[in-house]
C-alpha cells in the first residue's frame, strides 16, 4: 500500500476475478 498504481492492479485483478466468478 502506497503506491496507487499497485492499487489500480490490484483492483483490476479483483474485479477481472469477480467477473471470472460472475459477480459483475
Amino acid at each position: 500500500m502506497g503506491k496507487p498504481r499497485v492499487c489500480a492492479w490490484l483492483d483490476r485483478e479483483k474485479a477481472a476475478e469477480a467477473a471470472a466468478k460472475g459477480g459483475a
